[in-house]
């Protein structure tokens, strides 16, 4: 008998102590379920029908309620929490046996009295249980179109995507990772329905039509300017978008309606033009970058242990140059300061670092350490806050570059081999193949071709250096 869903039963018998009720009227003994009395209609007897819920009680039996829950199989729903525990939270559904959210389906930490949106399913055990995890249960059938004002629920929040959002609580929605959404897990903004997709899933947007929005754009753009740069603005229209997407939040598009509107206003007079080297960085053409990391990623890969000291000194220049930007704000430096000190810093740990085979090994295994945890972090919803991710990161990093340098070989030639794996695999299918995690088969081929490349990588190199 399905268990987590309403539906019409047939009175097969009549008890004292409630009424079994059956798909039909010659429903066997195995095939019945409990009504107990006190939900009883007055007066009913066998062959009448009854509208029922089906689900277990405390005691794990099955049992019929005329209750309506809040939520039935396969739906989602925003639910209170009751208490939590040591094996999870329960929530309020309705019934009267609580309805259990265990600690691994939930996305983020809950506390008694929140509310959350989740969906009910079955568990292994075969009761009732609440997820967190709702993507797979909204609907992709929403009645919006383009342009329409909707209002729904942050379930989720991936560094590689964006925001996940239900609408409406129950339709699939997305703000994307270019919209630079700063909400969190539990909000319920007002978004923007900036497309359908194909599938029916929704494109988000925080922000409003475009004649809606220069005003906000232009008080964002001012408070911007005068509380991080003085009052200058560091770049010019002509920058590239998505430093300006970094720096205000907004398209390059927005950016240059919302300085025209300042400019009407009398509010700015003059635009700086004091773009740095770091920024010439981002201007370059995407498919150089890409070759360059695909390059650096095979270079780690299969080469990673002879190598080690040139890859050491590529880090420690970034290092290097990092520890120089501290300085120059440090210091309040300006131009040609801003520039000269971070590049010299930059020069002189690459050359430490090549020069001593130790360091390079600990550069060069940390920040694999670093970039290899923080993209494992990215796909654990239930860490949302990006600055607790970033330490883990760090301290793992730190941590397997002392392990490097303390073993050496062996652990340089696994490490370099895995790193150079999966970072060219992200890399053909972020920029080339465009198949995203949300794909099964997308999610299988990401990680056959990582693991080929990391296998491949380390035999090669066990090979080739000769031990």
């Amino acid at each position: 008998m399905e268990i987590g869903v309403r539906k019409t039963f047939v009175i097969v018998s009549v008890k004292d102590h409630g009424a079994y009720l059956g798909e039909s009227r010659d429903a066997g003994p195995e095939d019945r379920v409990l009504l107990p009395a006190r939900q009883v209609p007055e007066g009913a007897k066998p062959g009448d029908e009854v509208e029922a819920f089906i689900y277990r009680d405390s005691a794990d039996r099955l049992i019929a309620t005329t209750a309506e829950p809040k939520i039935r199989l396969h739906e989602t729903a925003d639910l209170v929490v009751r208490e939590t525990t040591r094996i999870g939270a329960f929530l309020d559904w309705g019934l009267e046996k609580d309805l259990l959210l265990p600690f691994h389906e939930q996305t983020r930490r809950v506390s008694a009295g929140d509310s959350v949106l989740v969906a009910l399913y079955v568990d292994k055990t075969g009761r009732l249980a609440a997820t967190m995890k709702v993507y797979p249960y909204l609907s992709c059938e929403s009645p919006y179109k383009k342009g329409d004002l909707v209002k729904g629920v942050v379930y989720q929040i991936a560094d590689n995507f964006g925001a996940f959002v239900a609408v409406d609580h129950k339709y699939s929605g997305m703000i994307p990772k270019r919209e630079n959404p700063h909400v969190a897990v539990g909000d319920e903004p007002e978004l923007h329905v900036t497309g359908v997709k194909p599938d029916g899933k929704l494109d988000l947007s925080l922000r409003g039509k475009a004649y809606e929005q220069i005003s906000p754009d232009a008080e964002a753009v001012l408070r911007i300017i005068e509380n991080e740069y003085s009052g200058h603005l560091p770049f010019d229209d002509k920058a590239d978008p998505d430093r300006i997407r970094d720096v205000f939040g907004i398209s390059k598009a927005a950016f240059k309606r919302a300085v025209g509107h300042l400019y009407k206003m009398s509010m700015l007079t003059q635009l700086g033009s004091l773009e740095t080297a770091l920024t010439g960085l981002d201007t370059a053409p995407k498919a150089l970058l890409l070759a360059v990391g695909l390059l650096i990623a095979l270079i780690y890969c299969f080469s990673g242990y002879t190598s080690i000291k040139a890859i050491g000194a590529l880090f420690g220049f970034i290092v290097g140059l990092a520890i120089g930007f501290i300085i120059v704000g440090v210091m309040g430096l300006s131009s040609p300061l801003d520039i000269a000190v971070p590049a010299i810093c930059g020069i002189i740990m690459a050359v430490i670092s090549f020069l001593l085979f130790k360091l390079a090994v600990f550069f060069a295994v940390a920040s694999a350490g670093v970039w290899l945890v923080e993209e494992a972090l990215s796909h654990y919803p239930a860490l949302s806050d990006n600055a607790t991710k970033m330490l883990i990161a760090m301290c793992a990093g730190v941590a397997l570059g002392v392990i490097g340098v303390l073993t050496m070989r062996h652990f340089i030639i696994i490490m370099t081999a895995i790193f150079g794996g999966i970072a060219f695999s992200k890399l053909i299918f972020d920029n080339i193949v465009l198949i995203t995690w949300d794909s099964q088969v997308g999610t299988v081929l990401r990680i056959l071709l990582a693991a080929g490349l990391a296998i491949a990588g380390m035999v090669h190199q066990f090979r080739t250096t000769g031990k």
